[in-house]
């Protein structure tokens, strides 16, 4: 077979021995051996079309949209699967190739129902991208398409609208292979296949909706998502789930400073490409029981009495204690635990957490909170000791200062304080502390305040931002601040949380984004 570059061959080189030389559309370059060529085109900037493939589920090459050309088979390979061969010629671009393409994607698009108006996937289908990119064909066939099943519930999370499905097989290969519960396969055969549970075997897995990241049509659609908002509406803001201690890293897609969905974004060290359901839809639960105004003893006030009367009872307590929480950033807890080394006399500090849960060998860990571990490193760094929020001792005249934006009611070790102690909260939610509180103050959430995490593994990572809390909402750490001026404790606190993230990485040696302490 004779090859025909749009450019001359570089001319041959000596390789490495453990490399393997290769010229991709005139582009030589050097591989490991047993690289694929679709790894090795991605070397050189050529990103070749892929429906099956997924870099973190085994190869299938059943789609047939990467065909190449190469001098060492008479018939087009599929670079997912095809490796590199010594002085291999690949054309990616070639007449052969572009007609492939365009006869794949006719047959593909053959019975594939175009509802593209109503697709909840339009606007971020890999079919539409593809088709668009290589082909742009109108079809050649007129005929009455198969229809198959629509709306189908395969489980809690997850719907099926099978007509649209093109049996990529990423759904099947990613239970069998990640979620390791083989819920999933192919009935039927030819243009009657369509995906299907196992009977009694629901798609209930704990990570159902990587499957919905994963199908590259309209096909898998999350029941959470399904027809809120149509996707070039949304903005995302890279973040991390906060529902536990691994701290996977997600985009958070928002329009109109209302969050609609969580999706995964790819972190080596931390969660690959995934993410459990119960995490990716955990930002549900700041939407309904929020503290949305100060209160003084259960009745709504202004910010400034809330915080005047705060500071009188700092001033008169007969000695002052201070609660943070395993739900808050380094920079809450930085500033905090500065607090209290200057004005608590060498007390501990007590810590409020939710309840251990029930983990998993993939993802999900039983500690449910977000950063227990940069919490140990602060407090090391201050020489403060941690007790639990229910070892604080009642006694009259008391105040305790509670930096707790979550505490779950009936939650062990978060029991509120006993008679004689006047509370002084900040709190996300509208629950047993912040009713009993003599002073509450209404705190954001996670998805409105962004900041730094350490997961359980050490590494350290930026949440951003993604959308304004309800007006009047302030992270701890402002209240904090506020507060200390309003009670005359003469400390410095930041202006933004920028200045006090910079404040903790400067005074924490070691701490690095990114990476471990």
């Amino acid at each position: 077979m004779t090859v025909n570059p749009t450019t001359p061959p570089a001319p041959l080189a000596p390789a490495p021995s453990d490399l393997v030389r290769v010229v991709i559309d005139g582009v030589e370059v050097h591989v490991p051996k047993g690289t694929t060529l679709l790894k090795a085109a991605r070397q050189v900037g050529i990103d070749l079309p892929v429906f099956c493939y997924h870099d973190g589920l085994s190869v299938a090459a059943n789609c047939r949209m990467c065909l190449v050309e190469t001098n060492k088979a008479p018939k087009l390979l599929p670079a997912c699967h095809a490796t590199v061969m010594p002085d291999m010629e690949v054309q990616t671009r070639s007449a052969r190739v572009v007609e492939a393409r365009r006869g794949v994607l006719q047959f593909i698009l053959l019975h594939h129902p175009v509802d593209c108006p109503i697709c909840d996937q339009a606007g971020e289908c890999l079919l539409q991208d593809t088709y668009d990119a290589h082909s742009l064909q109108p079809s050649a066939h007129d005929f009455r398409k198969n229809h198959k099943a629509k709306a189908e519930d395969l489980g809690p999370h997850v719907m099926l609208d099978a007509e649209r499905c093109i049996l990529c097989t990423r759904c099947i290969r990613f239970c069998d292979e990640v979620a390791k519960t083989p819920q999933l396969g192919i009935k039927q055969r030819g243009n009657r296949s369509e995906i299907t549970t196992y009977p009694g075997q629901p798609l209930d897995n704990p990570y159902s909706l990587c499957t919905v990241d994963l199908c590259p049509v309209g096909a898998l659609t999350s029941k959470d998502f399904r027809f809120k908002k149509r996707v070039w509406f949304l903005s995302g803001t890279a973040t991390i789930c906060t529902g536990c201690a691994r701290g996977c890293n997600v985009r958070a897609d928002h329009h109109e400073g209302v969050v609609y969905r969580l999706v995964p974004t790819y972190n080596a060290k931390v969660n690959r490409w995934w993410a459990c359901d119960e995490g990716r839809l955990g930002f549900h639960r700041y939407e309904v029981d929020r503290l949305l105004a100060p209160r003084l003893a259960g009745r709504d006030v202004t910010e400034a009495e809330a915080l005047a009367r705060a500071a009188e009872l700092v001033k008169e307590g007969a000695s002052v204690d201070l609660a943070v929480s395993e739900l808050l950033p380094l920079e809450d807890l930085y500033l905090a635990l500065a607090f209290a080394r200057g004005h608590l006399g060498g007390r501990p500090v007590y810590v409020t957490r939710r309840s251990d849960g029930v983990g998993d060998d993939l993802l999900v860990r039983a500690d449910k909170n977000p950063n227990g571990a940069g919490l140990a490193l602060l407090a090391a760094h201050f020489g403060v000791t941690l007790k639990p929020l229910s070892e604080l001792p009642a006694q009259a005249g008391r105040t305790l200062l509670a930096l707790c934006p979550e505490i779950p009611d009936g939650c062990p070790g978060n029991e509120l304080p006993g008679k004689g102690v006047s509370v002084i909260v900040t709190s996300t939610f509208d629950n047993a502390l912040s009713k009993k509180a003599a002073v509450a103050l209404p705190a954001v959430s996670p998805l409105e305040r962004g900041g730094t995490y350490v997961t359980f593994e050490g590494v350290v990572q930026q949440a951003h931002k993604a959308i304004d809390g309800p007006a009047g909402t302030h992270s701890p750490w402002v209240f904090l601040r506020n507060l200390g001026k309003a009670a005359g404790c003469g400390e410095t606190f930041p202006a933004t949380r920028q200045e006090a993230r910079e404040a903790v990485f400067r005074a924490v040696p070691g701490l690095a984004e990114g990476g471990r302490p």
